[in-house]
């Protein structure tokens, strides 16, 4: 029954396997040379992606009618040399630098700060619709704040952060954004292995490199870790205990305090390097409603050419990643070009620096070329379905917003079920370029197909395709993948979007998730 659900879905397809695998090859090719910002190989994705939408009866969507907005990346380089210490008057000294992790994405050249107190913020959250503020009363201006890793609930199975499972609260990311607003001048994480789900080592291999990052935004000094040994040893010299001061952090009512007595004192250098590199904005105009948008986004950087494999290969060519989500915009875009116009407009963004750290994604939601609050919803599409059919899709971070309503519809015409994507747990949803447009209120899904497939009795990993080629030079176009698996995903976003396009249907985050509110403060802009 499932075979002849599908071979119907398929005959009334509007998204083409071939060209989509045609995109894909062009895309991953050598030529391209896997893709990397500000080098050859973005030139001639950027002239790929423009000739295409214009074929497709797209029009240009950036800045004084052009396509490419620019996008300026800094990364920043901490010096080796480097000096991190917490003194208590004459009761204690400790060294810092040999146990922490440091980034910074300030673009000063130098971090320089002396004596300043120090606090302790728990889990630095501010969660109105929750009713928790760890910030409240507090004064954290000029001060190296002290955070815990991960929610207050982690530990449980449900609890007002949704337990195990993480919430935009957990990222260290908002925690620093937290505090800075407030005026932090550095924002230090007490590393734990069990809720950051790496051991420390590890955690120090991925953060070796120099920070990326983009110009705005509210940042410290600088930010990162301290091991789990050093910060029993900074709460001590202030005379508290750091399993108490966790177990207290985990309650409601908990309030940011100073640790009494320390200071510290920060001195390195920083080299900032600038690199110029562009997303690539597309827009379909509406009919009726052209100030409203549905949204589609996917990025077209990938890591360009590294260190070479054992057979010296050394380009990096992102066929699944993510070459195929950037053939989905150019086959929606020609879906929505060919068929009649809808009433509202279709925006398509294919975004650079999402390698970086999501730096295309995060420039575009924080100086918009399109109002956000006149964004209706959209997809994002990271890394598609190569591999083959499934019964299923899996939506990340599942039931925050009514736009599923309309995806399980579709789904269900497919034959197919919607499931929660188990990498909800270690926050997925946050990782790729929906997220900038969902934390200022957007409804998106990131979604993909459920990692069994529908054609084989038990379950399969897929670890021989994704473990094996994900961010390595074997990440290539090849004939035998399944095209059509990826179109048949594609069709859904389309229909999807096609339906809100001609509606006039706001669609909403569901009452109490992490963005609701923020959506809300530009409802009267929508009725």
């Amino acid at each position: 029954m499932l075979e002849l659900i599908l071979a119907a879905a398929v005959a009334q397809a509007t998204i083409d396997p071939a060209i989509l695998s045609n995109d894909i090859r062009v895309l991953a090719s050598d030529a391209f040379e896997g893709r990397g910002p500000g080098t050859p190989g973005e030139v001639k994705t950027v002239d790929y992606l423009i000739q295409q939408f214009t074929a497709a009866g797209a029009q240009p969507a950036g800045e004084s009618g052009g396509w490419t907005p620019a996008v300026e990346m800094r990364r920043h380089g901490i010096s080796e040399q480097r000096q991190l210490r917490i003194r208590n008057g004459k009761r204690c000294s400790i060294d810092l630098a040999p146990e922490s992790i440091l980034w910074t994405r300030n673009p000063a050249a130098k971090v320089a700060l002396a004596d300043i107190p120090v606090e302790f913020a728990g889990h630095a959250i501010a969660a109105p619709e929750k009713g928790w503020d760890d910030f409240a009363g507090a004064d954290l201006k000029g001060k190296l704040v002290i955070v815990l890793t991960n929610d207050p609930d982690w530990r449980q199975k449900s609890g007002p952060f949704g337990g195990e499972r993480m919430s935009y609260y957990a990222r260290l990311g908002t925690k620093i954004e937290e505090a800075a607003q407030r005026g932090a001048a550095a924002v230090l994480a007490v590393h734990d292995e069990a809720s950051t789900e790496y051991p420390w080592a590890t955690t120090k291999s991925l953060f070796k490199s120099p920070a990326s990052g983009v110009a705005g935004g509210n940042q410290p000094g600088f930010a990162g870790y301290l091991s789990a040994g050093v910060s029993k040893q900074l709460f001590a010299c202030a005379g508290r205990d750091i399993a108490a001061e966790r177990k207290a952090a985990e309650t409601q009512g908990f309030r940011a305090h100073p640790l009494p007595g320390l200071r510290l004192s920060a001195a390195f250098d920083v080299d900032v390097q600038r690199t110029v590199t562009h997303n690539v904005v597309a827009v379909i105009p509406g009919s009726k409603y052209p100030g409203e948008y549905f949204v589609y986004t996917a990025h077209w950087d990938h890591l360009g050419r590294g260190k070479p494999d054992k057979t010296g290969d050394d380009i990096y060519n992102g066929a699944l990643d993510n070459a195929g989500g950037t053939a989905g915009l150019l086959a929606l875009a020609r879906a929505f070009g060919r068929s009649e116009r809808t009433e509202r407009s279709i925006l398509l963004i294919a975004m650079t620096l999402e390698e970086s750290g999501l730096l295309g994604s995060e420039f575009f939601a924080s100086h918009p070329l399109v109002p956000l609050e006149k964004m209706v919803g959209g997809f994002n599409m990271d890394a598609v379905n190569l591999i083959g059919p499934t019964g299923t899709m899996e939506v990340t971070s599942m039931g925050q917003t009514t736009l599923e309503d309309h995806l399980k519809r579709e789904l269900a015409a497919q034959g197919r079920e919607m499931k929660d994507d188990p990498n909800s747990v270690v926050g997925f949803y946050y990782r790729s370029d929906h997220f900038p447009f969902a934390k200022r209120g957007v409804p998106f899904i990131f979604a993909g197909s459920g990692w069994e497939l529908a054609d084989q009795k038990v379950p399969n990993t897929r670890e021989p395709e994704v473990g094996t080629r994900y961010h390595q030079p074997m990440d290539e176009w090849y004939p035998e993948l399944d095209f059509a698996a990826a179109a048949r995903d594609i069709e859904l976003y389309y229909r999807v979007g096609r339906t809100l396009a001609n509606s006039r249907e706001w669609p909403h985050w569901n009452p109490g998730t992490e963005f609701a509110a923020e959506r809300a403060k530009s409802d009267s802009l929508r009725r």
